[in-house]
């Protein structure tokens, strides 16, 4: 499809071209359009697109202007008709070479029309242009792949002026992708940002990828959630920066409520949006199957509220404010509220301030299935030699993990909370003591 462009300027007579509906050419003189009779080896024969009128234009095979149009038309010339073609023509060009939608691209355009025009007038509406438009836009675009394992075309590995768009293309683990696009200027302008913005969405994300992950300027598909895939995503930004001489490390971050990027930048300050803690609270609360619990005990209901308040607080208070949950939360029967402070706890607020302030750490944990988790995020955010108390462990707990924990963790305490339940636990109780005090291999 032609672009609207200047062929040639002779004489004072300036000569343009636009393409029709149907995608013809058509030139524009003096506000009059003519379509094209016919061509030969050195000339192209215009009409003006009146029928009954009889004026013509010639012009070489190059569009070059030769003669004619200079005469008078026995019509009025139709500016506003042209400039709505004019108009129409630079939306369908625009929509061809922009991902923004069409509908952006209508309102930008008839904004530079002077409000008092008659093209106004006579335009379609958005509406009404868009159909067209779409279509003409389907047939540039690839069809969706079936499966994530595709070849980025080459018009999506750059910018619309050439440079590079496409930063990283990798699998970090058997059937998953992750695309990171970013050109080098939005590169330098992150690295050179002391504070950073990050949000993800799930909604919009194209088939067989889970999320688009935006950061400033830079924009992620990613196959799923998982915390290896966020730090692959960090790691190559980091990589890139060092290969510019530059180093990745903001000074603050913030994000809706995405535990997972603390470990990759340790020592930023991670600010997070209250609305969606709120609802990661409440949504493991479902989770977990407590709505009954939520909507009938006021005392879980009022601990959940301090969970959340938690966050408002000032910081040198959130320690004791949290133990003072935990000590309430242990008064209720049943320990209702236990899995959800192993959530809270697991999602990095409490080993968070306990790494920054270097605090002795205590830790509840009741539930054997959640023993590994625990240790695990321990790992990822304290240095072997931070204390920590681990109590509540009894005769159900995992030994292996355990010893990792006791062999990884040099100032660790393990609490034992061993009770005889029946005779059968006596040997339980037995063996487990004798692991204490020997560390020998009790478990086969």
């Amino acid at each position: 499809m032609a672009a609207v462009t200047e062929a040639s300027v002779e004489n004072n007579i300036k000569v343009t071209f636009i393409t029709s509906n149907k995608g013809k050419l058509l030139l524009v003189l003096n506000n009059y359009l003519y379509k094209r009779n016919k061509k030969t080896s050195t000339k192209k024969y215009w009409l003006c697109i009146n029928n009954e009128c009889t004026m013509y234009v010639h012009t070489d095979t190059n569009d070059k202007y030769l003669y004619g149009g200079t005469a008078q038309h026995d019509h009025e010339p139709n500016p506003e008709m042209v400039e709505a073609r004019q108009v129409r023509q630079k939306i369908k060009e625009r929509a061809l070479k922009e991902l923004i939608p069409i509908s952006m691209i209508y309102e930008e355009e008839i904004a530079k029309i002077s409000n008092h025009s008659t093209t106004l007038a006579i335009l379609p509406t958005s509406q009404e242009i868009y159909p067209s438009v779409a279509k003409a836009r389907q047939k540039t675009i690839p069809l969706l792949p079936q499966s994530c394992l595709f070849d980025v075309p080459d018009d999506f590995k750059t910018t619309t002026d050439g440079k590079r768009f496409l930063l990283s293309d990798a699998s970090p683990a058997r059937r998953e992708r992750v695309l990171i696009f970013a050109s080098d200027r939005q590169l330098d302008v992150l690295f050179h940002s002391p504070i950073i913005y990050m949000d993800g969405t799930f909604s919009k994300s194209p088939p067989h990828f889970t999320q688009i992950y935006i950061i400033h300027a830079i924009v992620f598909d990613i196959l799923n959630k998982k915390s290896v895939t966020y730090r692959h995503i960090f790691d190559e930004l980091k990589q890139r920066a060092a290969e510019r001489g530059k180093t990745f490390s903001p000074a603050m971050i913030m994000t809706d409520f995405e535990a997972d990027f603390l470990p990759v930048f340790p020592v930023s300050k991670h600010y997070a949006c209250f609305f969606h803690y709120c609802q990661a609270i409440y949504r493991q609360i479902q989770h977990l199957g407590k709505q009954q619990d939520h909507s009938t005990n006021e005392s879980f209901r009022v601990l959940c509220r301090k969970i959340v308040a938690l966050a408002l607080m000032p910081r040198e208070h959130i320690i004791d404010s949290y133990k003072e949950v935990h000590a309430d939360a242990d008064k209720l029967p049943g320990y209702p509220i236990q899995e959800l402070l192993i959530y809270f706890e697991k999602n990095r607020m409490q080993l968070k301030l306990a790494a920054e302030l270097d605090i002795p750490l205590v830790l509840h944990c009741r539930g054997a299935h959640l023993f590994e988790l625990m240790f695990h995020e321990l790992e990822l955010h304290l240095n072997s030699m931070h204390k920590i108390h681990w109590h509540c462990i009894n005769q159900a707990s995992d030994l292996n993990v355990i010893t990792s924990f006791l062999k990884y963790f040099n100032n660790a305490y393990i609490g034992l909370n061993c009770s005889i339940l029946s005779q059968e636990d006596i040997e339980s109780n037995t063996l487990f003591h004798k692991w204490i005090l020997s560390h020998e291999d009790i478990t086969r």
